[in-house]
C-alpha cells in the first residue's frame, strides 16, 4: 500500500493539494505549499504556516463506488480461518482477475479525467483488491489511498471452527443477521457503528480535499470493503429498516455499487444508488434514495449530474 501511496505521489496520513501534474515528494519532506496537515480543524503547511483555503460551492464527490474484495480462499473453503486468521485471507487466482476486471471497469467510469480517492480495510482480500484495480489507472487519477479499519469485515472470533462458525451462521438466520452477536465477536450493530463513524470521516475529508483546490466534481470516492460492511454503510446513508437489512444480499464480488450525486431544482443534493445495483443487493425501490428526500419531497425536478468528460 506505500508503494500505491508513492506512486500516487501522496502520502497516506496527509492532505494534499493540487500538484499541478508534478509528484510531489515523500512526507516528511518539506516543501512549502505542498503538502498540508489538519491541526485543530485548519489547513497548515508543513512548515507550520496557514494555508489560505478557497470555499467550494459543493463538496460532495460526483460518485461513491463500494466493492466488495474479489473471491478469497475463505469464500471457497471455510477451512481457511482454522489456520489463517480472517484478516490475512488472500484472495484466489479468480478473485485476482476479478478485482482486475473491477479496475477496467471502474477506469472505463470515471473516463480519463475522473480522479479518484481510495479507502480500504486493513485485511489482505481488500488490500490485494486495491492493488489489482490500482494497476488499471493512471498515476494523476489516484488522489490518495487510505487504510481504514473501520470498514472490516465482521469480527467473528479469532481462529475459527468451522462446525461452530456454521452453526452460528445457522443461528444468526434464524435469530436476524443485525443484531446477532457471534461469541467472541460482534453483531451487525457493531459494524454499523463503526461504519456510520467512517461516514463522518468520509464527509470531513470531502470538505478537506474540496478546501485544498481538488474538483470535487470530477472526484469519486472509491470504498473496497466486504459484503456485510457494504450493506451496512448503505443501510445508514440511506436510512433504511433492519427488517430490510436481514433481507438484503451481499454483491458479487467486485462489483461496482455505485451512489450517484443528484441534484433538486430547490438547490438540494444527494446521492442516488444505481437501480440495478439496487435490485442486486435485493432492496426495495425506496432504499435507493435517502429517506429525507422522500420526506421533504426533495426529489421533485431533480436532475443527474452529467458526467464532464
Amino acid at each position: 500500500i506505500h508503494a500505491l501511496a508513492r506512486r500516487a505521489g501522496r502520502s497516506c496520513v496527509i492532505r494534499c493539494s493540487s500538484s499541478g501534474g508534478k509528484k510531489p515528494p515523500a512526507f516528511p519532506h518539506s516543501q512549502k505549499g505542498r503538502h498540508q496537515i489538519m491541526r485543530g480543524g485548519s489547513l497548515f503547511d508543513v512548515a507550520g504556516s496557514p494555508v489560505i483555503q478557497s470555499v467550494a460551492s459543493d463538496f460532495r464527490p460526483k460518485r461513491i463506488i463500494l466493492l466488495r474484495h474479489g473471491e478469497s480462499m475463505g469464500n471457497v473453503d471455510d477451512s481457511a480461518y482454522v489456520t489463517t486468521p480472517d484478516w490475512r485471507v488472500e484472495l484466489t487466482e479468480r478473485g485476482q482477475q476479478q478485482a482486475s476486471d473491477a479496475g477496467i471497469a471502474l477506469r472505463d467510469m470515471i473516463g480519463d479525467t475522473g480522479q479518484a480517492f481510495f479507502y480500504h480495510s486493513p485485511y489482505k482480500r481488500t488490500t490485494q483488491t486495491l492493488e489489482r484495480i490500482c494497476e488499471h489507472l493512471d498515476d494523476k487519477q489516484i488522489i490518495a489511498i487510505r487504510e481504514e479499519p473501520r470498514i472490516s469485515e465482521l469480527q467473528f472470533g479469532n481462529f475459527q471452527n468451522v462446525e461452530e462458525v456454521l452453526k452460528c451462521k445457522e443461528e444468526r438466520h434464524k435469530f436476524g443477521r443485525f443484531y446477532y452477536r457471534f461469541k467472541s465477536g460482534e453483531s451487525g450493530l457493531d459494524v454499523y457503528s463503526r461504519v456510520s463513524s467512517f461516514i463522518t470521516t468520509l464527509v470531513r475529508d470531502c470538505h478537506q480535499y474540496s478546501a485544498a483546490g481538488h474538483d470535487l466534481s470530477r472526484m469519486n470516492v472509491v470504498i473496497i470493503t466486504h459484503g456485510l460492511a457494504l450493506r451496512l454503510y448503505l443501510m445508514r446513508w440511506f436510512q433504511f429498516s433492519v427488517e430490510v437489512f436481514d433481507a438484503s444480499s451481499n454483491p458479487d464480488n467486485c462489483q461496482l455499487i455505485t451512489m450517484k450525486k443528484h441534484a433538486g431544482k430547490n438547490g438540494h443534493k444527494w446521492y442516488e444508488l444505481d437501480p440495478s445495483d439496487r435490485e442486486s443487493l435485493s432492496l426495495p425501490e425506496c432504499c435507493g434514495v435517502p429517506q429525507n428526500v422522500h420526506l421533504h419531497k426533495l426529489a421533485r425536478g431533480a436532475t443527474y449530474d452529467e458526467p464532464s468528460f
